[in-house]
C-alpha cells in the first residue's frame, strides 16, 4: 500500500520549487489588486459627486458670456436658430472648444469632466446689436436636464448694425448619478427651443 504523500507507483509528492511559486503568487496578487481597485475607484468617484437636491437644481457658474460682441473667426455658430451644446467628455470638448473666445477656451481646458460639465446657449446669428443670452436656472429631473434662459432683443429703435452671435458658456456641477442617456432641453419663455443631443431626423 502506498504511503501517505506518495503515488501508487511509489513516487513521492513534492511541492513545486520556489521559482515556480513566486511568479504564480505575483500574478494572482496583481489580479486581486486590480479586482480590489476597480470598485474602490468607482466608490471614490461616486463620493466626489454630491446627491441631487430635492428641487433638482444644479449649481452653475459663467465661464464666458458674449451678448453684443462682434463675431470672430474663433466662434463657429452661424445658424439663425437658438442652440444648446453640452461638453461632457473629451470628444465633445475637442468638437466645440473652438466655438468660444480665448477666455472660454482657457476655462474649458481646466474643466474637470469627472465632476463637472459645460454647456452653452446660443441665441443665433444676428445682424444687429442689442441681443443677449442670460441663463436663469438649470434643473434635472430623471434623465432630463432643463436649461431655462432669457433672450434679450433690441428695443424699438433697434440695435447698431453689427454681426453678432450672442452666447453664454457655463460650468455645471454634477449631482446625483450621472451617466449616458441624459437629454438636455433649452427652454425660453416656456417653450423648448433646442435639444441636445440633436434628435435624429
Amino acid at each position: 500500500m502506498p504511503g501517505i504523500g506518495s503515488l501508487g507507483r511509489g513516487r513521492m509528492l513534492h511541492p513545486p520549487p520556489p521559482y515556480v511559486l513566486i511568479p504564480l503568487v505575483k500574478r494572482n496578487f496583481s489580479l486581486l489588486a486590480i479586482l480590489f481597485l476597480i470598485p474602490l475607484y468607482a466608490f471614490l468617484l461616486s463620493a466626489c459627486i454630491p446627491p441631487l437636491p430635492e428641487d433638482g437644481s444644479l449649481t452653475f457658474q459663467t465661464l464666458e458670456q458674449k451678448n453684443d460682441a462682434a463675431y470672430s473667426l474663433q466662434e463657429q455658430y452661424t445658424a439663425l436658430e437658438p442652440a444648446l451644446i453640452v461638453i461632457e467628455n473629451e470628444e465633445t470638448l475637442a468638437r466645440y472648444e473652438g466655438w468660444f473666445g480665448e477666455k472660454g477656451r482657457k476655462a474649458l481646458s481646466k474643466l474637470n469632466l469627472t465632476t463637472r460639465l459645460a454647456l452653452a446657449v446660443f441665441q443665433g446669428w444676428k445682424t444687429t446689436g442689442g441681443y443677449g443670452v442670460e441663463i436663469e436656472r438649470i434643473t434635472r429631473a430623471g434623465d432630463v436636464v432643463t436649461v431655462v434662459a432669457r433672450f434679450a432683443e433690441p428695443g424699438l429703435g433697434g440695435g447698431a448694425n453689427a454681426i453678432t452671435s450672442p452666447y453664454q458658456l457655463v460650468r455645471v456641477d454634477k449631482a446625483g448619478a450621472w451617466g449616458a442617456g441624459i437629454t438636455y432641453e433649452l427652454v425660453v419663455e416656456g417653450n423648448v427651443v433646442a435639444v441636445f443631443p440633436t434628435p435624429e431626423p
